[in-house]
Protein backbone atom coordinates (compact mmCIF):
# COMPACT_ATOMS: atom_id res chain seq x y z
CA UNK A 1 0.00 0.00 0.00
CA UNK A 2 1.15 3.19 -0.90
CA UNK A 3 1.56 6.46 1.59
CA UNK A 4 -0.94 8.42 -0.50
CA UNK A 5 -3.24 5.23 0.00
CA UNK A 6 -2.25 5.31 3.65
CA UNK A 7 -3.27 8.76 4.50
CA UNK A 8 -6.89 8.66 2.79
CA UNK A 9 -7.22 5.48 4.93
CA UNK A 10 -6.36 6.99 7.50
CA UNK A 11 -8.33 10.26 6.98
CA UNK A 12 -11.20 7.83 6.63
CA UNK A 13 -11.04 5.83 9.86
CA UNK A 14 -10.89 9.58 11.51
CA UNK A 15 -13.80 10.55 9.97
CA UNK A 16 -16.14 8.03 11.17
CA UNK A 17 -18.04 9.04 14.32
CA UNK A 18 -20.08 6.59 16.60
CA UNK A 19 -22.68 8.22 18.64
CA UNK A 20 -24.15 5.96 21.38
CA UNK A 21 -27.66 4.51 21.47
CA UNK A 22 -29.90 6.76 23.92
CA UNK A 23 -32.16 5.27 26.63
CA UNK A 24 -34.86 5.93 28.65
CA UNK A 25 -33.64 5.42 32.52
CA UNK A 26 -35.68 5.59 35.63
CA UNK A 27 -34.28 4.87 39.18
CA UNK A 28 -36.61 2.94 41.06
CA UNK A 29 -34.44 2.27 44.48
CA UNK A 30 -36.63 4.68 46.56
CA UNK A 31 -37.61 2.01 48.97
CA UNK A 32 -34.03 1.60 49.70
CA UNK A 33 -33.01 4.83 50.67
CA UNK A 34 -32.89 5.38 54.38
CA UNK A 35 -35.31 8.07 55.64
CA UNK A 36 -33.96 7.71 59.44
CA UNK A 37 -31.60 5.76 60.74
CA UNK A 38 -33.30 4.43 64.13
CA UNK A 39 -31.57 1.90 66.20
CA UNK A 40 -33.71 1.46 69.13
CA UNK A 41 -36.34 -0.54 67.28
CA UNK A 42 -36.59 -4.27 67.60
CA UNK A 43 -35.91 -6.26 64.36
CA UNK A 44 -39.05 -7.96 65.51
CA UNK A 45 -41.20 -5.48 63.54
CA UNK A 46 -39.73 -6.41 60.07
CA UNK A 47 -40.16 -10.00 60.68
CA UNK A 48 -43.67 -9.14 61.30
CA UNK A 49 -44.11 -6.64 58.48
CA UNK A 50 -42.36 -9.53 56.09
CA UNK A 51 -45.11 -12.20 57.36
CA UNK A 52 -47.70 -9.57 57.20
CA UNK A 53 -46.69 -8.80 53.36
CA UNK A 54 -46.01 -12.29 51.77
CA UNK A 55 -48.47 -14.42 53.98
CA UNK A 56 -51.25 -13.26 51.59
CA UNK A 57 -49.59 -14.75 48.60
CA UNK A 58 -47.87 -18.02 50.24
CA UNK A 59 -51.94 -18.67 51.10
CA UNK A 60 -53.29 -18.31 47.47
CA UNK A 61 -50.03 -20.35 46.66
CA UNK A 62 -51.26 -22.78 49.00
CA UNK A 63 -54.75 -23.50 48.09
CA UNK A 64 -53.56 -23.35 44.78
CA UNK A 65 -52.04 -26.56 45.18
CA UNK A 66 -53.60 -28.03 47.86
CA UNK A 67 -57.32 -27.30 47.18
CA UNK A 68 -59.71 -25.29 49.24
CA UNK A 69 -60.87 -27.48 51.76
CA UNK A 70 -57.84 -27.64 53.97
CA UNK A 71 -58.01 -25.41 56.77
CA UNK A 72 -55.57 -22.51 57.24
CA UNK A 73 -54.58 -22.40 60.90
CA UNK A 74 -52.18 -19.69 63.20
CA UNK A 75 -50.24 -21.44 65.78
CA UNK A 76 -52.00 -21.36 68.65
CA UNK A 77 -54.68 -22.57 66.71
CA UNK A 78 -53.14 -25.65 65.81
CA UNK A 79 -54.61 -29.19 67.42
CA UNK A 80 -53.13 -32.47 67.29
CA UNK A 81 -53.86 -34.71 64.46
CA UNK A 82 -55.35 -32.45 62.68
CA UNK A 83 -54.32 -31.89 59.08
CA UNK A 84 -54.04 -28.12 57.89
CA UNK A 85 -51.93 -25.49 56.75
CA UNK A 86 -49.67 -23.19 58.91
CA UNK A 87 -47.67 -20.18 57.64
CA UNK A 88 -44.79 -18.67 58.63
CA UNK A 89 -41.33 -17.40 58.61
CA UNK A 90 -38.27 -20.41 58.75
CA UNK A 91 -35.66 -20.60 61.23
CA UNK A 92 -32.84 -22.24 61.34
CA UNK A 93 -30.94 -23.29 64.19
CA UNK A 94 -27.27 -23.01 64.42
CA UNK A 95 -24.39 -23.40 66.79
CA UNK A 96 -21.77 -21.71 65.64
CA UNK A 97 -22.69 -18.49 63.89
CA UNK A 98 -20.14 -16.50 63.94
CA UNK A 99 -21.65 -13.22 65.50
CA UNK A 100 -22.94 -14.99 68.60
CA UNK A 101 -18.86 -16.42 68.83
CA UNK A 102 -17.54 -13.11 68.04
CA UNK A 103 -19.40 -11.74 71.52
CA UNK A 104 -19.02 -14.59 73.75
CA UNK A 105 -15.09 -14.22 72.76
CA UNK A 106 -15.41 -10.52 73.24
CA UNK A 107 -17.40 -10.52 77.05
CA UNK A 108 -14.70 -13.29 78.16
CA UNK A 109 -11.34 -11.83 76.26
CA UNK A 110 -10.64 -14.97 74.23
CA UNK A 111 -10.62 -15.32 70.49
CA UNK A 112 -13.29 -17.30 68.80
CA UNK A 113 -12.66 -19.81 66.04
CA UNK A 114 -12.13 -19.08 62.59
CA UNK A 115 -14.94 -17.59 60.73
CA UNK A 116 -16.13 -20.58 58.24
CA UNK A 117 -17.24 -20.97 54.37
CA UNK A 118 -19.96 -23.02 55.52
CA UNK A 119 -22.10 -23.40 58.53
CA UNK A 120 -24.59 -26.25 57.95
CA UNK A 121 -23.02 -29.35 59.31
CA UNK A 122 -24.19 -27.77 62.44
CA UNK A 123 -27.79 -26.90 61.62
CA UNK A 124 -29.91 -28.53 64.45
CA UNK A 125 -33.74 -27.74 63.30
CA UNK A 126 -36.24 -25.83 61.90
CA UNK A 127 -38.42 -23.30 63.09
CA UNK A 128 -41.88 -21.90 61.71
CA UNK A 129 -43.02 -19.00 63.49
CA UNK A 130 -45.37 -16.92 63.16
CA UNK A 131 -46.65 -13.36 65.18
CA UNK A 132 -46.69 -15.10 68.35
CA UNK A 133 -45.23 -18.63 68.50
CA UNK A 134 -42.82 -20.71 67.31
CA UNK A 135 -42.74 -24.87 66.30
CA UNK A 136 -40.39 -27.38 65.52
CA UNK A 137 -40.51 -28.84 62.03
CA UNK A 138 -39.83 -32.32 60.88
CA UNK A 139 -41.19 -35.00 57.97
CA UNK A 140 -41.06 -34.00 54.31
CA UNK A 141 -38.76 -30.91 54.76
CA UNK A 142 -34.70 -31.00 54.35
CA UNK A 143 -33.51 -28.61 56.50
CA UNK A 144 -30.03 -28.15 54.62
CA UNK A 145 -32.36 -26.34 51.23
CA UNK A 146 -34.23 -24.08 53.56
CA UNK A 147 -33.17 -20.57 54.19
CA UNK A 148 -34.21 -18.65 57.03
CA UNK A 149 -36.19 -15.60 56.90
CA UNK A 150 -38.45 -17.43 54.31
CA UNK A 151 -42.04 -17.25 54.25
CA UNK A 152 -43.57 -20.88 53.66
CA UNK A 153 -46.67 -22.52 54.13
CA UNK A 154 -46.82 -25.79 55.09
CA UNK A 155 -48.95 -28.83 55.07
CA UNK A 156 -49.70 -31.08 58.19
CA UNK A 157 -50.32 -32.02 61.34
CA UNK A 158 -49.00 -32.22 65.20
CA UNK A 159 -48.05 -34.95 66.44
CA UNK A 160 -49.27 -35.47 69.77
CA UNK A 161 -46.29 -36.95 71.45
CA UNK A 162 -44.16 -34.48 71.57
CA UNK A 163 -45.61 -31.45 69.93
CA UNK A 164 -43.82 -31.47 66.32
CA UNK A 165 -45.50 -30.15 63.44
CA UNK A 166 -45.15 -33.50 60.49
CA UNK A 167 -45.11 -31.78 57.14
CA UNK A 168 -46.16 -33.45 54.53
CA UNK A 169 -45.80 -30.58 52.02
CA UNK A 170 -44.88 -27.22 51.41
CA UNK A 171 -44.81 -23.88 49.34
CA UNK A 172 -44.03 -20.56 48.83
CA UNK A 173 -45.76 -17.06 47.30
CA UNK A 174 -45.79 -17.27 43.68
CA UNK A 175 -43.07 -15.66 41.62
CA UNK A 176 -44.08 -11.88 42.09
CA UNK A 177 -46.41 -10.08 39.13
CA UNK A 178 -44.45 -8.84 36.11
CA UNK A 179 -45.16 -6.13 34.45
CA UNK A 180 -45.23 -6.96 30.40
CA UNK A 181 -41.38 -6.95 28.64
CA UNK A 182 -41.33 -4.10 25.83
CA UNK A 183 -41.05 -5.15 22.71
CA UNK A 184 -37.67 -3.71 20.70
CA UNK A 185 -36.13 -4.65 17.71
CA UNK A 186 -32.73 -3.05 18.65
CA UNK A 187 -29.97 -4.19 20.38
CA UNK A 188 -29.04 -2.44 23.14
CA UNK A 189 -26.96 -3.72 25.81
CA UNK A 190 -26.56 -3.31 29.74
CA UNK A 191 -22.88 -4.01 30.78
CA UNK A 192 -22.71 -5.10 34.77
CA UNK A 193 -19.14 -5.72 36.37
CA UNK A 194 -18.26 -5.75 39.95
CA UNK A 195 -14.80 -6.31 42.12
CA UNK A 196 -13.23 -3.96 40.39
CA UNK A 197 -10.92 -4.24 43.99
CA UNK A 198 -8.71 -0.41 43.71
CA UNK A 199 -6.01 -0.79 46.26
CA UNK A 200 -4.85 -4.57 45.72
CA UNK A 201 -1.02 -4.56 46.58
CA UNK A 202 -0.03 -6.60 43.25
CA UNK A 203 -1.71 -4.74 40.77
CA UNK A 204 -2.49 -7.02 38.63
CA UNK A 205 -5.83 -5.55 37.66
CA UNK A 206 -4.99 -2.69 36.90
CA UNK A 207 -4.21 -3.22 33.04
CA UNK A 208 -7.21 -5.57 32.11
CA UNK A 209 -9.17 -2.14 33.67
CA UNK A 210 -7.66 -0.16 31.48
CA UNK A 211 -8.07 -2.08 28.65
CA UNK A 212 -12.03 -2.13 29.73
CA UNK A 213 -12.46 1.34 29.99
CA UNK A 214 -10.25 2.09 26.41
CA UNK A 215 -13.21 -0.79 24.54
CA UNK A 216 -16.20 0.20 26.10
CA UNK A 217 -15.16 4.04 25.59
CA UNK A 218 -14.55 3.40 21.81
CA UNK A 219 -10.80 4.02 21.96
CA UNK A 220 -10.22 -0.35 21.13
CA UNK A 221 -10.78 -2.54 18.80
CA UNK A 222 -11.66 -2.60 15.00
CA UNK A 223 -14.53 -0.56 13.62
CA UNK A 224 -17.23 -3.63 14.02
CA UNK A 225 -15.92 -3.43 17.56
CA UNK A 226 -16.21 0.26 18.34
CA UNK A 227 -19.73 0.01 16.27
CA UNK A 228 -20.81 -2.71 18.70
CA UNK A 229 -19.69 -0.36 21.71
CA UNK A 230 -22.56 2.35 20.66
CA UNK A 231 -24.57 -0.06 21.84
CA UNK A 232 -23.66 -0.01 25.22
CA UNK A 233 -26.02 2.11 26.82
CA UNK A 234 -25.14 1.68 30.42
CA UNK A 235 -22.80 0.39 33.05
CA UNK A 236 -23.47 -0.80 36.12
CA UNK A 237 -20.73 -1.65 39.00
CA UNK A 238 -21.50 -3.73 41.57
CA UNK A 239 -20.02 -3.33 44.57
CA UNK A 240 -16.59 -3.60 45.93
CA UNK A 241 -14.99 -0.59 44.08
CA UNK A 242 -11.97 -0.27 46.56
CA UNK A 243 -10.21 -2.71 48.64
CA UNK A 244 -8.68 -2.13 52.10
CA UNK A 245 -4.75 -2.35 52.44
CA UNK A 246 -3.22 -5.30 54.15
CA UNK A 247 -2.45 -2.85 57.15
CA UNK A 248 -6.18 -2.17 57.31
CA UNK A 249 -7.44 -5.88 57.59
CA UNK A 250 -5.10 -6.17 60.67
CA UNK A 251 -8.11 -5.86 63.26
CA UNK A 252 -7.54 -6.10 66.91
CA UNK A 253 -9.83 -9.46 66.59
CA UNK A 254 -11.06 -11.37 64.49
CA UNK A 255 -13.88 -10.51 62.55
CA UNK A 256 -13.63 -6.87 62.29
CA UNK A 257 -14.49 -5.54 59.23
CA UNK A 258 -11.60 -3.36 57.50
CA UNK A 259 -12.93 0.45 57.79
CA UNK A 260 -9.37 2.08 56.18
CA UNK A 261 -9.16 2.52 52.47
CA UNK A 262 -6.30 4.03 51.22
CA UNK A 263 -6.26 7.35 49.73
CA UNK A 264 -4.28 6.14 46.49
CA UNK A 265 -7.19 3.60 45.70
CA UNK A 266 -9.94 6.24 45.79
CA UNK A 267 -7.83 8.77 43.94
CA UNK A 268 -7.39 5.71 41.09
CA UNK A 269 -10.67 4.52 41.02
CA UNK A 270 -12.00 8.23 40.51
CA UNK A 271 -9.55 8.53 37.53
CA UNK A 272 -10.83 5.15 36.29
CA UNK A 273 -14.58 6.08 36.74
CA UNK A 274 -14.18 9.64 34.70
CA UNK A 275 -12.84 8.21 32.19
CA UNK A 276 -15.70 6.04 31.81
CA UNK A 277 -18.53 8.69 32.54
CA UNK A 278 -16.89 11.30 29.89
CA UNK A 279 -18.71 8.91 27.34
CA UNK A 280 -21.23 6.40 29.25
CA UNK A 281 -24.07 6.59 31.46
CA UNK A 282 -22.61 4.85 35.06
CA UNK A 283 -24.26 3.42 38.28
CA UNK A 284 -21.85 2.89 40.81
CA UNK A 285 -23.62 0.35 43.97
CA UNK A 286 -21.73 -0.01 47.08
CA UNK A 287 -20.41 -3.42 48.49
CA UNK A 288 -18.83 -5.00 51.17
CA UNK A 289 -15.87 -3.32 51.40
CA UNK A 290 -16.91 0.09 50.30
CA UNK A 291 -16.24 3.17 52.19
CA UNK A 292 -20.14 3.19 52.93
CA UNK A 293 -22.62 1.55 55.94
CA UNK A 294 -22.30 -1.80 56.29
CA UNK A 295 -25.66 -2.77 56.80
CA UNK A 296 -28.15 -3.24 54.44
CA UNK A 297 -29.79 -1.17 52.49
CA UNK A 298 -26.54 0.27 51.56
CA UNK A 299 -26.53 3.90 50.72
CA UNK A 300 -25.03 5.45 48.10
CA UNK A 301 -20.93 6.19 48.02
CA UNK A 302 -20.67 10.25 49.05
CA UNK A 303 -20.39 11.99 45.70
CA UNK A 304 -17.49 13.72 47.44
CA UNK A 305 -15.10 10.49 47.22
CA UNK A 306 -15.42 10.84 43.30
CA UNK A 307 -14.33 14.44 42.93
CA UNK A 308 -13.63 13.87 39.03
CA UNK A 309 -16.35 11.57 37.92
CA UNK A 310 -19.07 13.56 40.11
CA UNK A 311 -18.41 16.74 37.39
CA UNK A 312 -20.64 14.63 34.38
CA UNK A 313 -23.80 14.05 35.22
CA UNK A 314 -23.67 10.50 33.74
CA UNK A 315 -22.42 9.07 36.62
CA UNK A 316 -24.57 8.48 39.46
CA UNK A 317 -24.26 6.73 43.25
CA UNK A 318 -26.88 4.66 43.81
CA UNK A 319 -27.91 2.29 46.72
CA UNK A 320 -27.37 -1.67 47.09
CA UNK A 321 -30.02 -3.55 46.68
CA UNK A 322 -30.43 -1.43 43.39
CA UNK A 323 -34.22 -1.51 41.17
CA UNK A 324 -33.98 0.26 37.77
CA UNK A 325 -35.37 0.61 34.62
CA UNK A 326 -34.41 0.92 30.72
CA UNK A 327 -36.40 1.18 28.05
CA UNK A 328 -39.49 -0.75 30.24
CA UNK A 329 -37.33 -3.21 31.48
CA UNK A 330 -36.81 -3.91 34.71
CA UNK A 331 -33.50 -4.65 36.64
CA UNK A 332 -33.27 -5.51 40.09
CA UNK A 333 -29.65 -6.81 42.29
CA UNK A 334 -27.55 -6.69 44.57
CA UNK A 335 -23.63 -6.43 45.20
CA UNK A 336 -23.77 -10.30 46.56
CA UNK A 337 -23.86 -10.23 50.01
CA UNK A 338 -27.29 -11.74 50.36
CA UNK A 339 -26.07 -14.81 48.05
CA UNK A 340 -23.11 -15.08 49.92
CA UNK A 341 -25.27 -15.24 53.10
CA UNK A 342 -27.87 -17.99 51.62
CA UNK A 343 -25.05 -20.15 50.40
CA UNK A 344 -22.91 -19.81 53.92
CA UNK A 345 -26.30 -21.68 55.47
CA UNK A 346 -27.69 -23.96 53.22
CA UNK A 347 -26.36 -26.95 50.61
CA UNK A 348 -27.08 -25.59 46.97
CA UNK A 349 -25.32 -25.82 44.27
CA UNK A 350 -23.81 -22.45 42.91
CA UNK A 351 -24.72 -18.97 44.12
CA UNK A 352 -27.17 -18.95 40.87
CA UNK A 353 -29.38 -21.22 42.77
CA UNK A 354 -29.24 -19.18 45.38
CA UNK A 355 -29.99 -16.07 43.59
CA UNK A 356 -32.87 -18.28 42.16
CA UNK A 357 -34.46 -19.15 45.41
CA UNK A 358 -34.61 -15.34 46.70
CA UNK A 359 -36.68 -14.58 43.77
CA UNK A 360 -38.83 -17.63 44.30
CA UNK A 361 -39.58 -17.06 47.94
CA UNK A 362 -39.65 -13.10 47.31
CA UNK A 363 -37.47 -11.57 49.04
CA UNK A 364 -34.00 -10.20 47.78
CA UNK A 365 -32.08 -10.87 51.41
CA UNK A 366 -34.33 -13.60 53.48
CA UNK A 367 -31.16 -14.16 56.09
CA UNK A 368 -31.58 -10.33 57.04
CA UNK A 369 -31.09 -9.61 59.91
CA UNK A 370 -31.03 -13.37 61.20
CA UNK A 371 -27.00 -13.40 59.85
CA UNK A 372 -27.08 -10.50 56.89
CA UNK A 373 -26.58 -7.13 58.75
CA UNK A 374 -29.32 -5.02 58.15
CA UNK A 375 -30.99 -1.82 59.39
CA UNK A 376 -33.90 -2.28 61.68
CA UNK A 377 -37.20 -1.55 60.23
CA UNK A 378 -41.08 -0.46 62.09
CA UNK A 379 -43.27 0.19 59.38
CA UNK A 380 -42.04 -2.31 56.35
CA UNK A 381 -39.64 -4.71 54.83
CA UNK A 382 -37.48 -2.75 52.12
CA UNK A 383 -36.44 -6.51 50.53
CA UNK A 384 -39.88 -7.78 50.10
CA UNK A 385 -39.91 -7.78 45.96
CA UNK A 386 -43.58 -6.99 44.96
CA UNK A 387 -42.75 -7.05 40.91
CA UNK A 388 -40.74 -9.68 39.23
CA UNK A 389 -37.89 -7.83 37.34
CA UNK A 390 -36.80 -8.97 34.00
CA UNK A 391 -33.13 -9.05 35.12
CA UNK A 392 -32.11 -10.03 38.81
CA UNK A 393 -28.28 -10.05 38.77
CA UNK A 394 -26.00 -10.65 41.61
CA UNK A 395 -22.42 -9.15 41.94
CA UNK A 396 -18.81 -10.39 43.50
CA UNK A 397 -19.72 -14.29 42.19
CA UNK A 398 -17.06 -16.58 41.90
CA UNK A 399 -18.06 -17.21 37.80
CA UNK A 400 -20.51 -15.64 35.45
CA UNK A 401 -23.51 -17.78 34.97
CA UNK A 402 -27.11 -17.51 33.50
CA UNK A 403 -30.63 -18.85 33.68
CA UNK A 404 -33.73 -17.76 32.25
CA UNK A 405 -36.68 -17.85 35.24
CA UNK A 406 -39.92 -18.60 33.90
CA UNK A 407 -43.02 -18.25 36.17
CA UNK A 408 -46.76 -19.42 35.94
CA UNK A 409 -48.23 -16.04 34.90
CA UNK A 410 -45.63 -16.06 31.66
CA UNK A 411 -43.03 -14.00 33.96
CA UNK A 412 -39.87 -14.32 32.04
CA UNK A 413 -36.64 -13.62 34.40
CA UNK A 414 -32.84 -13.58 33.53
CA UNK A 415 -30.98 -14.72 36.59
CA UNK A 416 -26.97 -13.53 36.10
CA UNK A 417 -24.43 -13.82 38.48
CA UNK A 418 -21.26 -11.62 37.62
CA UNK A 419 -17.78 -12.39 39.13
CA UNK A 420 -15.42 -10.56 40.60
CA UNK A 421 -13.17 -8.51 37.98
CA UNK A 422 -10.07 -8.47 40.02
CA UNK A 423 -10.61 -12.03 40.05
CA UNK A 424 -11.78 -13.35 36.68
CA UNK A 425 -11.27 -10.28 34.81
CA UNK A 426 -14.63 -10.69 33.18
CA UNK A 427 -17.68 -8.75 33.04
CA UNK A 428 -21.11 -9.40 31.73
CA UNK A 429 -23.15 -7.76 28.42
CA UNK A 430 -26.72 -8.17 28.51
CA UNK A 431 -28.74 -7.73 25.15
CA UNK A 432 -31.82 -5.78 26.30
CA UNK A 433 -33.95 -6.84 23.51
CA UNK A 434 -33.59 -10.93 23.93
CA UNK A 435 -31.85 -10.97 27.35
CA UNK A 436 -28.95 -12.92 26.22
CA UNK A 437 -25.62 -13.06 27.64
CA UNK A 438 -22.07 -12.15 26.18
CA UNK A 439 -19.35 -12.31 28.61
CA UNK A 440 -16.81 -9.54 27.76
CA UNK A 441 -13.27 -11.05 29.17
CA UNK A 442 -9.98 -9.10 28.94
CA UNK A 443 -6.62 -10.98 29.30
CA UNK A 444 -4.46 -9.90 31.23
CA UNK A 445 -1.25 -10.11 28.89
CA UNK A 446 -3.75 -9.62 25.72
CA UNK A 447 -6.53 -8.08 24.17
CA UNK A 448 -10.26 -8.03 25.42
CA UNK A 449 -12.11 -10.93 24.15
CA UNK A 450 -15.84 -10.37 23.44
CA UNK A 451 -17.40 -14.09 23.33
CA UNK A 452 -19.63 -14.21 20.81
CA UNK A 453 -21.50 -17.52 22.38
CA UNK A 454 -23.66 -16.83 25.41
CA UNK A 455 -22.20 -17.73 28.67
CA UNK A 456 -22.46 -20.77 30.75
CA UNK A 457 -26.45 -21.21 31.14
CA UNK A 458 -28.62 -23.48 33.00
Amino acid sequence: MSSEEIEEHTAMIKSIKYVRCSHVYINLSSQYVLKAKQFNLQYAHIYTSRLWTVAPHAATAARKQWGDDIIVRKLAELRPGEECIVIGTLVKRTTLKSEALLEIGNDYHILPQPARDKYTHDIGCLVLEDENQRINLIGNVDVHRMVTGSVVAVRGFVDGSDGKFVVDDFTYRPVPDQIPRPVSDVDRYLVIVSGLDFGREDATNLFPLQLLVDLLTGQLGSEVTQAWMTKIVRLVVAGNVVLASESAKSASYAGKRPKVISKEAMSASDDFLTQLAAGLDIDVMPGTTDPTNFMLPQQPLHRCLFPKATRYESFNCVTNPYNFSIDGLEILGTSGQPVADVCRFSEFDDQLEALEHTLRVGHVAPTAPDSTACYPQSDEDPFVIKRCPHVYFCGNATNLSTKILNGEENQTTLLITVPSFSQTFTCAAINLRNLDVMPIQLLKNSLPIAAKDNCTSQ
